[in-house]
């Protein structure tokens, strides 16, 4: 179930929009001038597949609805601040209506926002009854522009007192697309240790280095279920030989030659990231006879399955290896300049000038971070069959960047198999692809008669 449109009505008691999404594409791009409600969109829809409700209290609308490719629909209505939402189910041509429970929202600001804010947001200082400070930025925020802003980065809890029966835990659901939202603040993200009360570990880590070390863990647990497949392989190898009936002509010694290029040339890509050591493959090559033209059919037939089985470990590295080389492509061909990225599988990813020197990732510049770490989520982190929804992406990048952005998602696009949402002034990030993009446009005006 993918998303299919977006429509809302009444936003801030005025403006009417409907968002066709490009699912042929995977791209859709809303523009408008300030004020017409692309962030806020963004943020309804994160909050609706969060079943988080605060910002649906706070922000002025009549309907905001979502369609769904299969024609099921969800539906959120607003009617003297009380809330309800519903889903149409096409299939079985059934409705489900959820009412909210009684809340009172101005207690909940008053008496459980800020407790829950301080526990959940420790960059955050209360300077006065209802104003907050933000320590990494300096900048200031009332009560309510805090939990607006940082629904976004919703930790487990913050917004129980605001939440109604999850809709999504019906069955119907199981198929439905994720929403993924980026974050505008993404160069710092929130430790969580195991046991937090007595921990040592700091508050917030630099997100280059911790995404560098799930690399890092990605190749380990990827190296793990090579071994576990190679030792099933290979234990009853005996047995597979003796009970195997290949036909002749399939291990002939041209068919041989052809799998073990084909084996080369896989190891060789591996290696090339450090996903496997070509010294072991090497030698591995040395207990073949040099030459398969004078080898009896019984030899052939074990030569044969041996480069088939290690082929088939190999393919335990497919994905990973794919989703390696769109990440280093994409940062080394445009987005480092006078250095390049380079996977290490016991350090995740390391950095270099073009004269082999070691760049500590935290060096790079702020954008250069912003590109790391917006493409690592993209392809490291998001799964398939989700939309992902972008706010001003030009913020955080070069303008030179922002012309290939386009490009690069669809690169993605075809390796993640995701849709992106994204809101945006910028012409050089639409370019010539205006084909993809949604205006949003202020309401007809009533003619004065």
């Amino acid at each position: 179930m993918r998303i299919q449109s977006i429509k809302i009505e009444k936003l801030f008691n005025f403006f009417d929009h409907k968002i066709d999404l490009n699912l042929k594409e995977g791209i859709t791009i809303i523009h408008s001038p300030n004020g017409y409600g692309k962030t806020i969109i963004l943020k309804m829809l994160q909050s609706l597949f969060n079943q988080s409700f605060y910002i649906f209290f706070k922000i002025p609308f009549k309907i905001f609805s979502v369609t769904f490719d299969n024609g099921s629909q969800i539906e959120i209505s607003k009617n003297n601040n009380k809330i309800s939402q519903k889903y149409f189910n096409k299939q079985l041509n059934k409705n489900y209506d959820y009412e909210f429970e009684e809340n009172n929202s101005e207690e909940f600001i008053e008496k459980i926002a800020p407790r829950r804010i301080r526990e959940s947001f420790p960059y955050l200082e209360r300077i006065s009854p209802t104003l907050w400070i933000d320590v990494r930025t300096n900048i200031e925020y009332s009560t309510q522009e805090v939990l607006l802003k940082l629904e976004d980065e919703e930790p487990p809890g913050l917004f129980n007192d605001l939440k109604m029966k999850n809709i999504f835990s019906n069955i119907e659901f199981a198929n439905i697309q994720r929403v993924y939202f980026i974050q505008d603040q993404r160069l710092l993200q929130k430790n969580t240790p195991r046991y937090r009360r007595h921990s040592e570990e700091p508050l917030w880590i630099e997100s280059v280095l911790q995404n560098s070390k799930e690399i890092s863990e990605i190749i380990k647990n990827t190296e793990r279920e090579y071994a576990k497949l190679s030792q099933e392989l290979d234990t009853n190898f005996v047995s597979r030989i003796l009970e195997n009936s290949i036909r002749k002509e399939k291990f002939t010694y041209q068919n041989i030659e052809l799998l073990l290029k084909n084996l080369q040339d896989k190891i060789t890509k591996l290696s090339k990231f450090g996903l496997y050591d070509i010294e072991v493959h090497n030698k591995t090559l040395k207990k073949f006879p040099s030459s398969l033209v004078n080898v009896g059919d019984s030899d052939l037939k074990v030569i044969f399955m041996s480069i088939e089985d290690q082929m088939k470990k190999l393919e335990v590295f497919d994905n990973l290896l794919k989703r390696i080389e769109l990440f280093t492509e994409i940062l080394n061909v445009k987005k480092l300049k006078f250095k390049k990225i380079q996977i290490d599988k016991n350090k995740g990813y390391i950095f270099k000038t073009d004269d082999e020197k070691d760049i500590l990732a935290s060096d790079l510049s702020s954008g250069e971070q912003n590109e790391l770490i917006l493409n690592y989520e993209l392809i490291f982190k998001i799964q398939p069959n989700t939309l992902v929804l972008i706010d001003e992406p030009e913020i955080s990048l070069h303008v030179e960047w922002q012309h290939d952005f386009l490009n690069d998602l669809e690169k993605i696009i075809q390796l993640q198999k995701i849709d992106f949402l994204i809101a945006t002034h910028s012409p050089q990030i639409i370019g010539e692809k205006w084909n993809l993009t949604v205006r949003l446009e202020e309401p007809k005006r009533k003619s004065k008669k």
